[in-house]
C-alpha cells in the first residue's frame, strides 16, 4: 500500500497473527509516542510488528521522549534503518532489539541508558560510531554489539563512566585516560 509512515503508541501489543497492517511494506519512518504501560518484547514473534512486512523499507525510527524501554526483538532485520533517534528517557534497550540492523552505521545512546542487553546491536555490520553520553552502564549483555566490522569504535563522554560488561568483548573504546573507559 501507500502508507509511508507510522505513528504508534510503544505500548501497542499486536495480535498473533501474521497480517499486522497486512501489506503495508513501504513504510519508511515510524513513530512510537509514550503511550501506556512498557514496550512490548517480541522474542520468537518479531515477524508480527508491522514494520517487519516493510523492514528493507524502513530508514528512520523516532522513539518520543517518555519512552523508558526498547522492546526485545522490536526491530530486528530492519536492513535499511539509518536513522535512529532516542530520547534520554531510554534506560534498557531490549535483547536482539536491532539485531541485523545492518544500515546504522553511528549510534547515539542517550545518558539515561544503563542496561544494553544481549545482541541489542549484534551483526550491524556497518556501525562505526557508537557514542555513549552517559555516566554509567550497569549492564552490557553478551553479544551485544558484536559484528565484523574492525572499524566500530565506541566513545565514552563523561570521564568517570563506569562499565560493566562482565568480560564480554566490546568494540574498541574511546575514553578519557585514568578513566574507566580506558581499562577496555
Amino acid at each position: 500500500t501507500g502508507l509511508k509512515e507510522l505513528t504508534l503508541p510503544c505500548s501497542t501489543r499486536f495480535a498473533n497473527n501474521a497480517n499486522n497492517f497486512g501489506n503495508c511494506m513501504n513504510i519508511e519512518k515510524i513513530t512510537l509516542t509514550k503511550g501506556t504501560g512498557v514496550m512490548p518484547s517480541y522474542k520468537d514473534i518479531f515477524r508480527l510488528t508491522p514494520w517487519y512486512i516493510s523492514r528493507v523499507n524502513l530508514k528512520q525510527l523516532v522513539l518520543e521522549d517518555g519512552i523508558e524501554n526498547i522492546g526485545a526483538f522490536m526491530f530486528i532485520y530492519n536492513s535499511s534503518l539509518t536513522d535512529l533517534e532516542m530520547p534520554n528517557s531510554i534506560k534498557t534497550i531490549g535483547a536482539s532489539a536491532f539485531d541485523h540492523c545492518t544500515s546504522l552505521n553511528r549510534l547515539i545512546i542517550p545518558k539515561g541508558v544503563t542496561e544494553i542487553q544481549s545482541s541489542a546491536f549484534n551483526g550491524c555490520s556497518k556501525l562505526n560510531e557508537i557514542v555513549f553520553l552517559g555516566n554509567c552502564l550497569d549492564s552490557v549483555g553478551s553479544s551485544a554489539f558484536s559484528t565484523t566490522n574492525k572499524k566500530q569504535r565506541m566513545y565514552f563522554i563523561d570521564k568517570n563512566c563506569v562499565i560493566n560488561a562482565a568480560g564480554n568483548v566490546l568494540p574498541t573504546i574511546a575514553g578519557y585516560a585514568k578513566s574507566t573507559a580506558q581499562a577496555y
